[in-house]
C-alpha cells in the first residue's frame, strides 16, 4: 500500500505482520512449533478508508431517514392540531365577533365533547341572554312610545281645548321614570 497507489493510503492503515512456515507432512493446517523455521514473512498492510466511508454513508442514510421522519411528524401533528383547534378556534372567534357586530339570528355550534365544544356552549347561551335582553328592551321601549303617544296625544286635546275654552291650562309632566 505505501509504495503502489497513494489513494489507498487514506484513513488508519493497520499493519500486520505474519511468518510463514513450510507445509507439513500431514494435511493438517499449518502449526508453527518450536522446531520449525519460517521461511519468510509477509506484511500486510489495510486501510480503515472504505470503512469509514461506508460508516459515513450509513450514518448519513440514518440522519436523513430521521430528519425526514420528524418533518413528516412535525407536519402531520400540525395538520391535527391546525384541524383539531386552530381551525375551530378561529370559526369560533369569528362567530363572537357577528355576536359583538349583532348578528344574533346564527345560533352557535360545536357539538363536541371538548373545551372548545364548552366555549361554544357558552357563546351559544351569551348569545341567547342577548336576544332575550335586547327583545325584552324593545318591549320596553315600545311601551315607553306608546306611553309618551298617549300623554302627547293627552296634551294635544287639552291645547285644542284652551284655544276653544280660552281657559289657561297648566301641564305638569313628571319627570321620565324608567324601568
Amino acid at each position: 500500500a505505501k509504495a503502489e497507489d497513494p489513494e489507498r493510503r487514506r484513513g488508519h492503515i493497520q499493519t500486520e505482520m505474519r511468518r510463514i512456515y513450510p507445509p507439513s507432512s500431514t494435511h493438517e493446517p499449518r502449526q508453527p512449533t518450536s522446531a520449525a523455521t519460517p521461511i519468510g514473512t509477509v506484511t500486510m498492510e489495510y486501510t480503515s478508508y472504505e470503512a469509514e466511508k461506508d460508516f459515513r454513508s450509513d450514518m448519513l442514510q440514518v440522519f436523513l431517514a430521521l430528519a425526514a421522519q420528524a418533518g413528516i411528524s412535525f407536519g402531520l401533528i400540525y395538520l391535527l392540531v391546525e384541524r383539531r383547534i386552530v381551525i375551530p378556534l378561529r370559526a369560533l372567534r369569528e362567530r363572537a365577533m357577528q355576536i359583538a357586530r349583532g348578528k344574533l339570528s346564527e345560533p352557535v355550534t360545536a357539538a363536541r365533547p371538548d373545551e372548545i365544544g364548552h366555549l361554544a356552549e357558552g357563546l351559544e347561551h351569551m348569545r341567547t341572554d342577548l336576544v332575550a335582553l335586547l327583545d325584552e328592551r324593545d318591549l320596553k321601549n315600545k311601551a315607553m312610545q306608546d306611553q309618551l303617544q298617549a300623554k302627547l296625544e293627552a296634551e294635544q286635546g287639552l291645547r285644542e281645548l284652551e284655544a276653544k275654552t280660552g281657559m289657561e291650562v297648566v301641564i305638569v309632566r313628571p319627570p321620565l321614570v324608567y324601568g
